[in-house]
């Protein structure tokens, strides 16, 4: 994901464009609007997973955002009744056909080999007592297309390229997993009956096959050129002779390539809920508040593949690993933390703590900070060094230095780097979104820049390695760092950054006072 911009979401009226880099530090006093922003990821996971009647799921688990009309922002611009979320990121693709339809060829896709930027935009309504998809806007391979709806019991309409599309009879149809909802017919008249009608009004009979009409959808995507060549060489082969008639200019033509247009439509859908769905399912968000681990914990023997967003399976997490993975994890509590962690026991599990000073004890005679910090550290690691078909992860913590002394919130942000730099070694893309008031770990963060940009000279090195992690290091230009600042109830987002000597630029004076 390369940006996400929110509308009329509680206090964010306009967050801007979020562009998202390695490391996004979210900043601001409580209430200012970082959770709503933050807990948005949750939701859209929790809500690409489920079967639903409407567009979102409101409140889950680990977050709740009430309904609607507790969501939308009561200083609401622009489309008053509609909260907004905007999607923007590259689509990567081998070659140049889709599972859904062929990608057209452009000088702007031969540029990116293989890329292409999409943006999508969703816009949520509510109608009497249900929400529904009011609009989606899809900007890709040079077309824009917007599909609208004044009301979940209409049929929608479609703009493409600031050209109204004739009406086809299709809905929205809540129900199927994923962000988007399917694209459906709700007609016994299918687009193979429109398009032979038209057929047979312009040439007097008809010769297209079921298999022709299939195929006939998977055309360039919206080329109206390619679309008509289709039906003259493939559906009109047989008769060349007629096919010097003016056509262009006739009702018949229209109605046969907006047609098509329409048949293609479900399938674009699809394939960008594929690519977003897939993205906010290897999202992962670690609440505020996180499992308080027992001294004994019954082992259930079960083989567990992913870390609990409070932590609650971490016990049984570390048991499921092989011997490589469990070596590569101590070693990474042990290179960030400074601790040791083990699990003992037969059919009562505890774990063991083994800190700096050789004392070795059960986890919940530590204190509450280590509990709090190894759902953190054991998520982070699970993401940046086990492999699977998806590369690219997103990991989404909320006040990670919770019960956590100064000393040990600088050890977060070491935590943070040295995961980054796991992911990158094992040929996977790592993004985190953190949201914090721990001054100890922005200013953490700020000494890795600077430890990434240390003078030359002789004596300011020695200087520099005086500080045992002066080897740890990462670029200003990985980090983003946004404030967040709330004025007569609207959130106001600003961007920033760290300079290469590791100070945040811009720093409004009294921002944290």
């Amino acid at each position: 994901m390369e940006s996400i911009r929110i509308k009329n979401l509680r206090s964010i009226v306009d967050s801007g464009d979020i562009q998202l880099s390695r490391i996004n530090i979210l900043l601001g006093r409580n209430s200012s609007g970082k959770s709503s922003f933050i807990r948005l990821f949750p939701l859209l996971k929790e809500t690409s997973r489920h079967e639903l009647r409407g567009p979102i799921l409101w409140f889950d688990e680990n977050y709740d955002f009430g309904d609607f009309s507790n969501t939308l922002s009561r200083h609401a611009e622009g489309e008053k009744e509609v909260i907004s979320i905007e999607f923007t990121w590259n689509i990567e693709f081998k070659g140049r056909r889709s599972p859904y339809f062929v990608v057209p060829t452009t000088k702007e896709s031969s540029r990116t080999k293989g890329k292409e930027k999409a943006q999508v935009e969703i816009g949520i309504s509510k109608y009497n007592d249900s929400t529904y998809f009011k609009k989606i806007r899809i900007v890709i391979w040079g077309n824009e297309i917007v599909i609208e709806n004044d009301s979940p019991h209409k049929p929608v309409s479609l703009t493409l390229n600031n050209r109204k599309v004739a009406q086809s009879n299709y809905k929205w149809n809540y129900g199927s997993e994923g962000i988007l909802p399917d694209l459906a017919l709700q007609s016994n008249i299918t687009p193979i009956d429109i398009i032979t009608a038209s057929l047979i009004k312009l040439y007097g009979e008809n010769s297209i096959k079921t298999e022709d009409y299939y195929l006939m959808t998977r055309v360039p995507l919206f080329d109206e050129d390619a679309i008509w060549d289709f039906i003259s060489e493939v559906i009109l082969k047989q008769k060349k002779s007629i096919l010097t008639k003016t056509i262009k200019d006739t009702d018949e033509y229209r109605r046969i390539v907006d047609t098509v247009i329409w048949a293609s439509l479900p399938r674009l859908i699809d394939y960008i809920d594929d690519e977003l769905s897939e993205y906010f399912y290897h999202t992962y968000y670690v609440t505020p508040l996180r499992y308080n681990f027992l001294r004994y914990m019954r082992n259930r023997e079960l083989a567990v593949e992913y870390v609990e967003s409070t932590g609650k399976n971490v016990m049984e997490y570390i048991l499921s690993l092989n011997e490589e993975e469990r070596l590569s994890y101590i070693e990474y509590i042990s290179k960030t933390l400074e601790i040791i962690i083990d699990v003992t026991g037969q059919d009562n599990k505890s774990i063991f703590v083994t800190t700096e000073d050789g004392e070795r004890d059960n986890i919940v005679d530590v204190g509450y900070g280590i509990s709090q910090v190894l759902p953190i550290a054991t998520i982070l690691w699970d993401r940046a060094y086990k492999k699977d078909r998806y590369p690219a992860n997103t990991i989404v913590v909320e006040q990670p230095e919770v019960h956590l002394h100064p000393a040990m919130q600088k050890k977060l942000a070491r935590l943070f780097v040295e995961a980054l730099n796991i992911a990158k070694s094992r040929g996977r893309k790592l993004t985190l979104i953190i949201e914090t008031h721990s001054n100890a770990l922005v200013n953490r963060l700020g000494a890795y820049v600077q430890n990434d940009n240390a003078p030359k000279i002789p004596e300011l090195l020695e200087y520099y390695q005086l500080d045992k992690e002066s080897e740890v290091k990462i670029s200003n230009e990985d980090i983003s760092v946004y404030l967040f600042d709330k004025k007569e109830g609207v959130t106001h987002i600003t961007k920033t950054s760290y300079d290469k000597s590791g100070r945040i630029v811009r720093w409004p004076i009294g921002f944290l006072d």
